[in-house]
């Protein structure tokens, strides 16, 4: 018998060391964690899809631009996006420190796009183009 044959004879089970709550993710803190996240990502997604309905119904075809703020601006970041794009567009904040800009699909989305990088304190993540609300979330879940 080697030396690693005998050590994993010699050692404790190491099933009887991790707790319950560990072993079964559906009860104890963990359960409840996921919970808390799910409320808050469908209050999220809520929030968005309303954003994106009212978008659709006021510019038909649309576009968006999801922009992230540079870490010490993310408490007003939003708001200040909202009161630069609010003759052309709307502003809705998708997670912390990122918002989600609409426009209509004629706005030229890359001047746009360059001219908030250059002037708001953060950097564009992501752009889109959409038809319809669905087909908008459905590209943006990443960034929630």
């Amino acid at each position: 018998m080697g030396l690693l044959s005998k050590a994993a004879a010699d050692s404790p089970d190491l099933n009887v060391l991790i707790p319950e709550t560990l072993k079964n993710p559906q009860s104890g803190l963990l359960r409840l964690t996921a919970k808390k996240q799910e409320t808050v990502s469908s209050a999220m997604e809520k929030a968005v899809m309303e954003k994106l309905s009212a978008g659709y119904a006021q510019f038909g075809q649309f576009q968006g631009i999801v922009f992230e703020s540079i870490p010490f601006s993310a408490e007003k970041f939003s708001d200040h996006l909202a009161s630069m794009v609010s003759s052309i567009g709307s502003a809705q904040e998708l997670a912390q420190g990122r918002c989600l800009v609409l426009f209509n699909s004629t706005q030229d989305g890359e001047l746009i796009g360059r001219h908030l990088e250059k002037t708001a304190p953060g950097n564009l993540i992501f752009s889109f183009q959409a038809k319809n609300p669905r087909e908008a979330f459905s590209l943006l879940k990443l960034y929630l």
